[in-house]
């Protein structure tokens, strides 16, 4: 059995730093970082039908880079080609991450038996409440990022960060130094940061995809769905911003998912993967264990 990490919208593995080494004491346990992100390599780009590089010359390059259609043909390639994972594997997903494996499903149904949703990133949700997400979305988020790019460039991040003027995002308890480091040095990697920025950037195309897809198709039945909630997204947004996530929320486990399993966290937001990291550790080990006895009574049959 393997289960496939996949991380927030614009965040790299580190974020499962306290989550991976808990289930890898019972599992084979698979974590990456998305095209550009972290240490991974920009996804290639000006598809050249002339090309004689075979990577290039692969259809998938043809898709818009840092959108959910190309980042499961990328994850595809990577545990079938490149490392070969079992399957079918579980996929836990968090936000964006939860979107990439409900379209990964939606493609390869037979490579998933199980699904787990941590807030995830929902189709609908800049519809929600007149758009307001759309403001905080393209109007905070992707400006914060662009800055943060120049930022980075200019070497003003730097400074901040040997001024202790800055705090990398994991800087926290439990966290080892190494992973703290490694934040430090990406927080002034302009290229990553880049990455960040295109994921924020082209949601809107990421979105469009999904909604086709499931007007194509009907998501597969033998695949379980586990969707993992705290109260909130974010305790530190105004309300009008967490109901409409809230009801982003309802829409994908009435309609788009109707036999979900929901977990609600209580006192958690979206930042519990990595600050109260037993509220995703717990609920995956008893996924593990149902699962494991469903294999036991298939085989004993």
């Amino acid at each position: 059995m393997c289960f496939i990490l996949d991380a927030p919208t614009g965040m790299m593995s580190d974020v499962w730093s306290l989550v991976q080494p808990e289930l890898a004491k019972i599992t084979k346990v698979c974590s990456y970082d998305r095209a550009g992100l972290g240490f991974s390599e920009r996804a290639p780009v000006n598809y050249s039908a002339d090309s004689n590089n075979e990577l290039e010359m692969h259809f998938g390059n043809r898709w818009k880079t840092s959108t959910v259609e190309r980042m499961v043909d990328d994850l595809h390639r990577l545990i079938t080609y490149s490392s070969q994972q079992e399957k079918p594997f579980i996929f836990v997903g968090v936000e964006l991450g939860a979107m990439i494996g409900r379209f990964y499903a939606q493609v390869y149904e037979s490579e998933i038996s199980d699904l787990v949703l941590i807030d995830p990133l929902v189709e609908d949700l800049f519809e929600q409440d007149q758009g307001v997400w759309v403001d905080l979305w393209f109007g905070h988020l992707l400006p914060y990022f662009q800055a943060h790019q120049l930022s980075a460039a200019l070497g003003v991040t730097r400074l901040a960060l040997l001024l202790k003027l800055m705090v990398p995002p994991l800087a926290m308890e439990g966290i080892s130094e190494e992973v703290v480091k490694r934040q430090k040095h990406l927080l002034c990697n302009p290229r990553h940061l880049s990455s960040i920025v295109d994921e924020y950037h082209f949601i809107n195309d990421s979105i469009s995809q999904m909604q086709t897809l499931f007007m194509m198709k009907a998501f597969p039945a033998n695949i379980s769905t586990t969707v993992i909630n705290g109260n909130f997204f974010d305790d530190q947004l105004p309300n009008k911003m967490n109901t409409a996530w809230a009801k982003s929320q309802q829409t994908l486990m009435s309609w788009l998912h109707p036999n979900n399993n929901h977990i609600i966290v209580n006192g958690a937001d979206h930042h519990m993967i990595y600050r109260q990291p037993h509220t995703i550790i717990d609920p995956i080990i008893q996924l593990i264990k149902q699962r494991r006895n469903k294999q036991t009574s298939v085989h004993n049959r």
